[in-house]
């Protein structure tokens, strides 16, 4: 904890000053200040994207998590289960023809639904997105009959 005394950080505020003085001199106020603002723009942006990547990881790990148990406990109450898979495959595809739309709007300079027409097969995972449910009923009609 000595280094959180108050004459260690005197020192290092005095030095910083020094040095600001220093560039001063040598390359000008704008060059200085320019500099200042530049690393602080860089370190705010870096904060907030490692903030927001680590957030969105997080939300894809729980997201991931949740959808997998919730998978295990239909198999093991004998339940309904090929439907998730479907619809999680769907959803994973909207994201991705999302993801690529986006990426072709940017390249080519077009509307979103110009961008995501143009993508080979976009409307699969929408078809078995809104497909999994006539799989949910197919599923639970054969399990009545097993029963």
């Amino acid at each position: 904890m000595k280094w959180i005394a108050p004459p260690y950080w005197h020192s290092i505020f005095l030095a910083l000053l020094l040095l600001g003085i220093a560039a001063d001199i040598i390359f000008g106020l704008d060059s200085v200040l320019n500099v200042i603002s530049t690393v602080l723009v860089i370190s705010v942006a870096v904060i907030i994207l490692s903030t927001s990547a680590l957030a969105l990881g997080a939300l894809a790990w729980i997201t991931m998590r949740d959808a997998i148990e919730g998978l295990r406990s239909d198999r093991r109450e004998r339940r309904a289960w090929l439907w998730r898979v479907a619809a999680y495959i769907g959803i994973f595809g909207i994201i991705v023809d999302g993801v690529v739309g986006t990426w072709n709007v940017f390249q080519q300079h077009v509307l979103f639904s110009t961008a995501v027409e143009e993508i080979p097969l976009a409307g699969v995972p929408v078809w078995l997105l809104l497909a999994s449910y006539p799989i949910k009923w197919l599923e639970q009609a054969a399990l009545r009959q097993r029963s």
